[in-house]
């Protein structure tokens, strides 16, 4: 049996040969298949046959297709313009307004429409350069934005910190509470558990200053028994009274590894 030897080009010219059956051509040449240029029913836009196109298609796109499905023997409304750059918005659909992602942030006013020059970060501790998106930029990041702004509107009496009091402590321990996946009940105020242990110190059983006010190492400050990072909960049945300095010696110990820290 001998084969002949055919190359690969010479296998490419014979698929690529027209090849007609019952008067049609099925492999058709790079020029449209014959096919002539015709009109879309819906948006009356022509449409150039494609690239080796077999079968001629209706409609320019599926938009137009499915606008003359729900909307039969009507013509499509032109395509817009772009509010921002005026450029034609073909194939989309009739409530859009930009024709890119980066025009619709410029008309809405979050982007530049031209290259701002370069600056440096306002906050002290990022000395890092930047090119703005947008007029009046003045941070590298939204977070060194945020932090600038309380840090300014603190300043200039805009924002008023919160006074630390009873409330505000027992909202902190709370969270911490609610991150160490421990429970929480009901509110353990500062005042409330030093009366409940007649103001003295649970881990020393010295007396605690009721004068006496943060830093200093004597003012009176809230202990838990079971430390929250050790799984204990949030309540005034685990919370008691401790000295600041005996507060902070213990850290987070377990109750029978504290003797004496005072």
């Amino acid at each position: 049996m001998i084969i002949n030897e055919v190359t690969f080009r010479d296998l490419l010219l014979i698929l690529r040969r027209p090849v007609s059956v019952a008067g049609r051509t099925l492999n058709a040449p790079a020029n449209g298949g014959g096919v002539a240029p015709r009109t879309c029913p819906a948006c009356q836009q022509p449409i150039a046959p494609g690239l080796r196109e077999r079968n001629p298609r209706r409609w320019c796109s599926d938009r137009c297709r499915v606008w003359a499905l729900r909307h039969p023997g009507e013509v499509r409304p032109p395509a817009g313009s772009c509010s921002t750059c005026g450029a034609t918005l073909t194939g989309r659909s009739p409530t859009t307004k930009y024709c890119t992602a980066r025009c619709g942030e410029i008309g809405r006013g979050q982007r530049a429409p031209s290259a701002l020059p370069e600056r440096i970060c306002e906050p002290p501790e990022c000395i890092q350069s930047f090119w703005p998106t947008r007029p009046g930029q003045r941070c590298c990041s939204e977070q060194h934005g945020k932090r600038l702004y309380n840090r300014e509107s603190r300043a200039d009496g805009r924002q008023s910190p919160e006074p630390w009091n009873d409330l505000r402590r027992d909202r902190y321990h709370r969270r911490r509470a609610q991150k160490a996946r421990t429970s929480t009940g009901e509110p353990v105020l500062l005042a409330a558990i030093a009366e409940r242990d007649g103001w003295q110190g649970g881990l020393c059983g010295r007396p605690v200053g009721r004068d006496r006010r943060w830093p200093d190492p004597l003012s009176p400050s809230l202990d838990h028994v079971q430390p929250l990072s050790r799984g204990g909960a949030h309540d005034p049945s685990n919370a008691r009274l401790a000295h600041v300095r005996c507060n902070s010696a213990r850290g987070n110990r377990a109750v029978g590894a504290v003797r004496d820290v005072g």
